[in-house]
């Protein structure tokens, strides 16, 4: 159930624009929006069971979170809302266990915002030959 869609910056780009179509919010807030092509919806129940499974036990914390806390938060970011919509109709309690997989990635990341890699250890030395021919394209970029 851990595993992450191949595509997943992709998905997550999707979500977004499919969320400004009004028509779109009312198929969500009416529930007659089509259910097998919703890439929102794999990935919002794929989490919801991962929540659900960590929060039994079944399933390490934290090695679940060194792995895809940063992936967890993207994406409830970019279903949320979604995921507010549905709960006007259908209550607090819709995507619950992804709502808590959410909230406990963000403590996670809070309290290693450095990452969780040995201080001890030594890390490799990376070499990035590009970095001063990219410097005009990222400076573009962040603007």
């Amino acid at each position: 159930m851990i595993k992450i869609h191949p595509h997943f910056s992709t998905k997550t780009q999707e979500i977004k624009e499919i969320i400004s179509d009004p028509e779109y919010r009312h198929e969500i807030a009416t529930g007659t929006f089509e259910r097998t092509g919703a890439s929102w919806r794999k990935l919002a129940n794929m989490f919801k069971m991962n929540g659900c499974l960590i929060r039994q036990g079944l399933i390490p914390e934290k090695i679940y979170l060194d792995v895809y806390g940063y992936n967890v938060i993207l994406s409830w970011q970019a279903v949320e809302e979604i995921i507010a919509i549905l709960r006007r109709r259908l209550g607090p309690t819709v995507y619950e266990n992804f709502e808590y997989l959410y909230m406990r990635a963000k403590f996670n990341a809070a309290k290693y915002p450095n990452g969780t890699y040995p201080r001890k250890m030594p890390q490799a030395v990376l070499k990035d030959k590009w970095a001063e021919k990219d410097a005009p394209v990222t400076q573009q970029i962040s603007q």
